[in-house]
């Protein structure tokens, strides 16, 4: 089928009007919300627990939004379902669930904003926010390469490049140190060079075919040992990447799938809802026990699955686009909408822009995009080689010793040679406020024999705790964190 072909089978050719296709950005549409209920799940299986709230009802939402991916109403329904299990995690939570919260507010202000306005231009498919989701992973993925350019992250006993590569060798036996000492130092160089290259591709119109091929190259590299751990952030990845397509493109995947569906049984494609809901659940009941484990990676065998499937077709789907538009977001769908919405959607991009600089603020550097980067920002200084520190004391800074508490958490960050912030030591004392501690802060050595001696050190602040969240420090040395 031709790139340009519509999912009925036609080969007729798009109107001249300078703007996508109405039926093409439907089809991307439909592909970007079926590939994101698809990286929704994996994080669901990968980072959440079967007990906690909202989870089941993401889940089931998922499902529901594969079912029928030209849903907006099901597609709203997996993005209020994701913030409201975002809400009840953060601020501690991973780096790209804050991406995947991000793009989720994005997607649900597009939906009320179509909705109120009575549904107008969702046939033209701007229910979905392209130009937004495609500005959110370059400026999530950009923080993250940007912030690898540090020093620890180049030397080698502490790079997170090196460990995670002998991690996911880990499989076949693989020790640290097996390769020769230029291997592990140029390590660091490759992965920080690939990272800050794939948002200039992806950016520039005429390179985004080869933006594509490398990340979903780069990052397959990074998922199929059953050691890695970034396999569901692959996965939402793709759905991402699906966007820098030319709608058109959109339009062959849905119509070569739609293919394959049709040579099926009739009887199978008549019950496929509730042969998929009940395969999907029986999926996630097995997985989610935690029997489907290769070396303790849990889940990565169904997952890995999902991105051999999906890797062929991504790189098909780039060869078989005869050529890439001089504006992949040509059209309502592919920039910012010049209204309400639009200023909506640009005070997202603001706080994702202050969500990026918070750790060289000060502020936090929990789920700022700085994943496995080994940047320290903590104590008034920073280890990165172009941007300093703010030279004000924040909460980051305020870092407290542990000497001893009935607490086994706060032991183990004793024992561990960690500094916290008073910031989070009050988080952990207000759920724990008859527990003794001991602890030196500014120089100063306390000792309580119940937590709640002090009033402050048990009460959480219901703004502060809920939006900042800061990671245990190191003094020792440049610790690759997550």
């Amino acid at each position: 089928m031709s790139a340009s072909q519509r999912v009925d089978g036609s080969s007729r050719p798009h109107p001249v009007t300078g703007q996508p296709d109405p039926a093409d950005l439907r089809n991307q549409a439909a592909l970007f919300c079926v590939l994101w209920a698809v990286g929704t799940i994996a994080h669901v299986l990968r980072k959440t627990n079967p007990t906690e709230p909202f989870v089941w009802l993401l889940m089931i939402a998922c499902v529901l939004l594969i079912e029928t991916p030209t849903s907006r109403w099901r597609l709203g329904a997996v993005a209020a379902a994701y913030l409201a299990y975002f809400w009840t995690n953060v601020p501690l939570i991973g780096n790209h669930a804050h991406m995947m919260a991000f793009a989720n507010l994005g997607i649900l202000a597009t939906l009320l904003w179509n909705g109120i306005r009575g549904g107008r231009g969702s046939a033209e498919g701007t229910w979905l926010p392209t130009g937004y989701l495609r500005l959110t992973v370059l400026l999530s993925y950009g923080a993250s390469a940007l912030a690898k350019l540090n020093t620890g992250f180049f030397e080698i006993e502490t790079s997170c490049a090196v460990g995670m590569f002998y991690k996911a060798l880990a499989a076949g036996g693989v020790q640290p140190g097996s390769f020769p000492p230029a291997v592990e130092w140029l390590l660091p160089y490759v992965i920080a060079g690939v990272e800050l290259l794939i948002p200039v591709l992806l950016f520039v119109p005429r390179f985004s075919r080869t933006g594509i091929v490398v990340v979903v190259i780069f990052h397959l590299l990074m998922s199929l040992s059953p050691t890695a751990t970034a396999i569901d952030f692959t996965l939402v990845l793709l759905a991402f990447v699906s966007l820098f397509f030319p709608a058109t493109t959109a339009t062959a995947v849905v119509g070569t799938a739609a293919g394959f569906w049709s040579v099926l049984p009739e009887a199978l494609r008549a019950g496929r809802a509730a042969l998929f809901i009940l395969a999907a659940f029986v999926l996630a009941m097995c997985l989610w026990s935690g029997k489907a484990t290769v070396f303790d990676n849990r889940n990565w065998l169904i997952l890995a699955a999902a991105v051999l499937t999906l890797f062929p077709l991504f790189l098909w789907a780039a060869w078989a686009t005869p050529s890439f538009r001089s504006d992949p977001g040509a059209g309502s769908g592919g920039r910012l909408p010049r209204n309400l919405l639009g200023i909506v959607l640009g005070l997202l991009v603001t706080l994702q822009l202050a969500n990026i600089s918070a750790p060289y603020l000060g502020s936090k550097n929990l789920g700022t995009f700085t994943m496995y980067s080994n940047l320290r920002t903590e104590g008034g200084t920073s280890n990165h080689f172009l941007i300093p520190r703010l030279p004000v004391r924040m909460g980051q800074d305020d870092l407290v010793e542990i000497v001893d508490s009935s607490s086994g958490w706060l032991r183990g960050i004793r024992d561990a040679g960690q500094l916290i912030s008073w910031h989070e030591l009050r988080r952990i004392l207000s759920m724990l406020p008859d527990e003794s501690i001991t602890y030196i802060r500014d120089g100063v050595r306390v000792e309580l024999a119940r937590a709640s001696e002090d009033p402050e050190l048990v009460t959480r602040d219901p703004i502060a705790h809920k939006f900042i969240g800061h990671r245990l420090y190191d003094p020792r040395r440049d610790t690759c964190r997550h």
